[in-house]
Formats: structure tokens, C-alpha cells, sequence
């Protein structure tokens, strides 16, 4: 799973972002001997569209600064662009970098400045960030980015590595089966199928997407997970779960050709056929508890169930808490320019964003 930050206010040793400007200026070479040696390390972009407003969408453990937002028929969408880096061990320090855009990879501008006022330590332990919430940005645009640092006395580094990536175009996520307060004739012994909707079908083609990420997670009313599984669709390979995991997300992926039977995708909407055990039995071994070796529902007991992106948690406690899990999401790499790139649109599936008034549809087996 590719790590993000969903447009967060970060902390971190390198300071505070600030938001962008649109002066235009020409990046200088000249430099000092000291800010000159300085080498940008881990250079990334995440151009980033959300499915919802500001208002609603919100990360519990991360505190969101104000975004651009355009309104269309159907609501409102947020998004930012992120930028990532690190310098290499130096001993140099500077004051802040200055931000270049490009629409081309060519001819760019300076879109504003990172100015901490004081003397920040640059090595590989601090990350440096910077936020583009630019209300013009346009979807379907690829947009390059570089920064420039610059020392105490003006003196510029060298320019970093650049990155570039595509603003996807938003889309949402609705629940579809089991309905809301479903007690009888939707989920049997012979079929126990969970679907959800999406809003915007054109991002279902390797055109414009590489990878969809989604988890189906499901609880009994009393908070116990009786499921969870992470599901990722690979636009060149096809339906995948995690083969083994990291702390942030699945480190790889594994196809295997039982998911063709138990996970499918038609005209929008996806469906997961718990019927199928061995989708049950790859893809709930990612909640750590010795009560899951099994996918199995109670007659009379009510559960709730809803659809996510990632889990980010380190126990399955953590499972569906509002500070571990990640929306859905559509990916699109960039793989063209020197840095690492991607556009990602999130859905509006966090905790609360399902449409429903607590974020999960609930069912009576």
C-alpha cells in the first residue's frame, strides 16, 4: 500500500508548512559552499483529490489545515498536493526552500516559500513539507514540482530532484448490500455478500488508474472485529490481497485464483462473497486475534459493517477506530521524473463519510 499523509498539518523537526503564494521567479544557482553540498534524498509528490468536503472528511490523529475546494452537482471536493523530502547528512543547515510548479516539466514557477526564520538541522532523520492548496489546479492535469533551498544569507542550493504526478478526479463510496437495518433475507448460510457503489466508474480503467485499495470490515455491536480484509485491484494483474505486511500497509501483494470467485467489480459496484472461504481465510489473517480463524455470523446478533482503504493500526483492537483506518482509494505512479510521484483520490469512506449516520450500515443475521 503506498503511504500518505491525506493532507495533515505534520510536525516535525524541519517546522511548520506554510501556504503557497503565486509570485513568479527565476530559481538562481548561485550558492554558498556549504548550502551547495546539500542533497535532496526521498523526493516525493502525492497529489491528492478527496471525495468530500473539509467539513466532513477528517483524520483523528491528524489535525487538516483549510483546502482548496471546488464545488460541483454533487457536492464538494477537496485536495492538496504534498510534497516530501529529506536533505542527505550534511553539515549545512538552512532557513527554508523556495516551491516550484510546472504544468510541462519545463517551464516553471515559483509558487511560494518555506521560511522558518531560524537554522534547521538538515539530515535524514527530519522531513520537510510543504502543502499546495492552489485552487486552480485541474484535474486530469499532470503538475511537476522542485524546491530550491536557501540559507541565513540568501545563498541557494542546488535544485531537487523533480516530481510529477496526475490530479485524479474525485469519486465517492456508497453502501449498497446489506441495507441499513437489514434483519432478514440479505445474508444466508449459502450467501453472505457485501457491496458498495462508486460514484465515479471512468476511474475503474488502467488508463487512468493503476491500483483500487479498499478493506470490508465487520463488527458485532459490542466492538469485536468478526472480520476484516484488505483487497487491492492491480489494473495490469487483477484482484490481489497482501502477501505480507509492514507497519503502514501491506509490503506486498499476491494474486491468487480463488479471488476471481469471491471479489468482483460490475457496472460501479463491488462485491466480496464471504460464501468463499478462501477469500475469508487469505484476507481476515490481518486482524491479530486468536478468535478469527474462521468467518462466522450468529443467528439474532447485529453487526455493522462498512468499507475502508488501509489499516493502520498494529493490533486488531485498532481495527475500524478513527485512528487507524484509511479511505478507499484510486492510484495512478509517475514514474517519469527524478522523484517519486503519484495521484491518489480518496474516498469519502473514513469512519463517518459512508452517508449513514454513524458511518456503518447494520444488519440482524
Amino acid at each position: 500500500m503506498v503511504a500518505v499523509l491525506a493532507c495533515s498539518n505534520p510536525t516535525s523537526s524541519s517546522g511548520s508548512s506554510s501556504s503557497s503564494s503565486s509570485s513568479s521567479s527565476s530559481s538562481s544557482s548561485s550558492s554558498s559552499d556549504s548550502i551547495g553540498s546539500l542533497s535532496f534524498s526521498g523526493f516525493t509528490l502525492q497529489l491528492l483529490s478527496i471525495g468530500q468536503s473539509n467539513n466532513t472528511f477528517a483524520v483523528a490523529r491528524r489535525a487538516l489545515k483549510s483546502k482548496a475546494l471546488t464545488t460541483t452537482s454533487s457536492g464538494s471536493t477537496s485536495y492538496c498536493a504534498l510534497i516530501e523530502f529529506y536533505f542527505e547528512s550534511s553539515s549545512s543547515t538552512i532557513y527554508g526552500f523556495n516551491v516550484y510548479r510546472s504544468t510541462d516539466g519545463t517551464n516553471y514557477t515559483e509558487i511560494g516559500t518555506e521560511n522558518y526564520g531560524t537554522a534547521t538541522s538538515s539530515s535524514l532523520d527530519a522531513p520537510y513539507y510543504y502543502y499546495d492548496y492552489d485552487a486552480t489546479l485541474v484535474t486530469g492535469t499532470t503538475y511537476y514540482y522542485k524546491v530550491q533551498a536557501f540559507d541565513s544569507s540568501g545563498n541557494l542550493s542546488s535544485m531537487s530532484p523533480v516530481a510529477s504526478a496526475t490530479f485524479m478526479t474525485p469519486f465517492t463510496v456508497a453502501l449498497t448490500s446489506p441495507a441499513k437495518g437489514t434483519t432478514t433475507g440479505t445474508l444466508t448460510s449459502t450467501s453472505r455478500t457485501f457491496s458498495f457503489t462508486l460514484s465515479n466508474t471512468a476511474l475503474w480503467s488502467a488508463t487512468y488508474s493503476d491500483y483500487f485499495y479498499f478493506s470490508l470490515f465487520i463488527k458485532n455491536k459490542t466492538g469485536t472485529p468478526v472480520y476484516y480484509g484488505e483487497f487491492r485491484y492491480n489494473f495490469s494483474k487483477g484482484w490481489q490481497i497482501p502477501g505480507s505486511y509492514g507497519l503502514y500497509g501491506a509490503a506486498s501483494w499476491s494474486s491468487p485464483t480463488t479471488l476471481s470467485s469471491g471479489v468482483s467489480y460490475s457496472s460501479g459496484t463491488i462485491s466480496v462473497d464471504l460464501t468463499n472461504t478462501s477469500v475469508v481465510g487469505n484476507d481476515d489473517s490481518y486482524i491479530i486475534s486468536s478468535t478469527d480463524s474462521a468467518f462466522s455470523l450468529s443467528s439474532g446478533v447485529t453487526y455493522e459493517w462498512d468499507v475502508f482503504g488501509s489499516w493502520e493500526g498494529e493490533n486488531y483492537d485498532d481495527v475500524g477506530s478513527s485512528d487507524a483506518m484509511y479511505p478507499a482509494s484510486f492510484v495512478k505512479v509517475d514514474s517519469s521524473s527524478s522523484g517519486s510521484g503519484y495521484g491518489e483520490s480518496l474516498a469519502n469512506t473514513y469512519y463517518n463519510g459512508e452517508g449513514s449516520t454513524n458511518g456503518s450500515f447494520s444488519f440482524t443475521y
